[in-house]
């Protein structure tokens, strides 16, 4: 009686796998990128994320061999295009309602950052409810990008640098008490430039404390719990796991490895939340906010309350609430702190680099420059460019065609640059070339902070924090390498993770030698 049941059914989902899976060949057979070179092998599952994931370099040796558009696998070894040709890349930024982050991208970033107003990761948010800043399209994305904008603008930006200021020269005072007097010590900088950036964020964006650099202080809640999700020596499993969950939504019921550290985070991050816009509108009803109050939610929320704007176009408690959850992860998970660990990593390899932009920075005699004063030195503006180009903090970005397009090219052939443009060379930014000036980008003719309506919001925010962490640590310190420069590796997840293959399970660091600089 059982068999008359069952042989059916299991006879039904065969041939359902069977048409499926004749389907899936087809389509590959017939896929407009089938023609295209690219590396071989990959993953049926995984396709060649896990290479990626594994080496932020591997695209390079790709580009090398394909030129600027190439093939890979994705996941369940779909065919996908990467692309580093301008012309292209010009196309799919400026062309987004027809190149948009596909449903993959918005539920990997709105399990792990939250669903709201994404202002540094240049990824989308969603919810069935609610969209953020970077996921909307059009109309939408107008209408919030127009209330946000003036909190990031220029002045806004130029009243936060005190605070990026204080914050490094705290950071810069705990370094020189560790190494005491010993004259050098190992120090794991990543982990120090990620409690920085928490705290930098806690007061330049929301008016909050969280101390993380206070030595006496407790342990930080939530500065355990965002290294427990983004550091740990699981994350790099976890990131994977994170895909496959995006793509086959059941696979999100069972119980993975960093699920409820995830959902410790995040109702950390949410409680916070609650608690930061609430205080911002009660000073609101108050009386409007102080003068004196210049961190980002402060303003964000006086510029959600002027008068003038029409009710439908205002962001509302949830808009606003889940913003602020959202910018928790991103600031302290991104930009500023691997940026800077990178930079002072690719300085200690190169001293005569290190030895010239210290040489510069030296010359302005305060330990509190504006943000003027820091946009003013040249060579800082070139190294931290090209740092940026050799790391670029978020190595890829995913875009899927709504509809058939054409892509543009630039150019139909391989190039071969004469050039080294795998090593550090911050004088190749005194004259840029033709090509480098029509890449498209918001900032340093790079796409660090992509390009087009949907660029990434808190450019200057970062790059100005940047430039005061390395102004205050290069004219108090030297930076050596700890370990030989092939036992640190960078793994893009898609952000930058430095690990060190001598200790797998010692989670994400970068530790370097640091001794106090003597003046000759």
């Amino acid at each position: 009686m059982t068999s008359q049941y069952l042989i059916p059914i299991v006879a039904t989902v065969g041939l359902y796998a069977v048409y499926h899976l004749v389907k899936m060949v087809q389509k590959d057979n017939t896929h407009p990128l089938r023609d295209l070179p690219g590396p071989k092998g990959g993953n049926f599952l995984i396709g060649h994320y896990r290479k990626l994931f594994q080496n932020h370099s591997v695209t390079d040796k790709w580009g090398e061999e394909f030129g600027t558009n190439y093939q890979l696998r994705g996941l369940f070894n779909r065919r996908e295009l990467y692309t580093t040709d301008t012309k292209a890349l010009t196309h799919i930024l400026v062309n987004d309602d027809i190149y948009q982050k596909g449903h993959v991208s918005h539920k990997i970033v709105t399990n792990l950052l939250g669903n709201g107003i994404c202002v540094v990761v240049p990824y989308s948010c969603h919810s069935s409810s609610y969209k953020g800043l970077l996921s909307v399209e059009e109309t939408e994305h107008k209408r919030q990008r127009k209330i946000v904008n003036p909190a990031f603008g220029v002045p806004q930006i130029r009243g936060l640098t005190e605070i990026f200021n204080k914050k490094s020269v705290q950071l810069r005072n705990i370094w020189i008490r560790e190494i005491g007097d010993s004259g050098s010590s190992r120090i794991d900088i990543f982990g120090w430039l990620r409690k920085m950036t928490l705290d930098v964020i806690g007061e330049a964006g929301f008016n909050y404390q969280f101390n993380a650099l206070d030595p006496n202080g407790e342990i930080n809640e939530l500065e355990e719990a965002l290294t427990r999700l983004m550091h740990s020596p699981q994350s790099h499993r976890q990131s994977v796991i994170r895909l496959l969950q995006a793509e086959i939504p059941i696979l999100s019921f069972l119980p993975t490895p960093g699920a409820k550290i995830m959902d410790e985070a995040r109702g950390k991050m949410m409680e916070i939340a609650r608690q930061l816009l609430v205080n911002s509108q009660a000073d609101i009803k108050a009386g409007g906010i102080s003068a004196t109050k210049r961190d980002l939610l402060s303003l964000l929320v006086q510029s959600n309350a002027i008068r003038g704007i029409q009710e439908d176009q205002r962001l509302n408690d949830t808009d606003v609430n889940l913003s602020v959850e959202t910018s928790l992860t991103s600031w302290t998970n991104t930009h500023v702190s691997i940026a800077t660990a990178l930079a002072l990593h690719a300085l200690s390899l190169h001293p005569s680099v290190q030895s010239k932009l210290r040489e510069e920075l030296l010359s302005l005699a305060t330990d509190d420059p504006t943000m003027d004063e820091l946009n003013s030195f040249p060579y800082l503006e070139n190294v931290v460019r090209e740092v940026m180009r050799v790391y670029p903090p978020v190595a890829f970005s995913r875009r899927e065609a709504m509809e058939d397009d054409v892509l543009p090219l630039s150019k139909l052939y391989l190039d071969r640059n004469g050039k080294s443009y795998d090593t550090i060379s911050p004088e190749r930014w005194d004259a840029t070339s033709d090509a480098v000036s029509a890449i498209p980008s918001v900032w340093g003719n790079l796409l660090t902070f992509l390009a087009g309506p949907h660029n990434c919001i808190g450019f200057r925010f970062s790059i100005v924090e940047i430039k005061s962490l390395l102004f205050t640590l290069l004219r108090t310190f030297e930076f050596a390498p700890a370990l030989p420069e092939d036992m640190i590796e960078i793994r893009p997840t898609p952000v930058l993770r430095p690990t060190l293959r001598t200790e797998p399970k010692g989670g994400n660091q970068l530790p370097l030698i640091v001794r106090p600089y003597l003046s000759t």
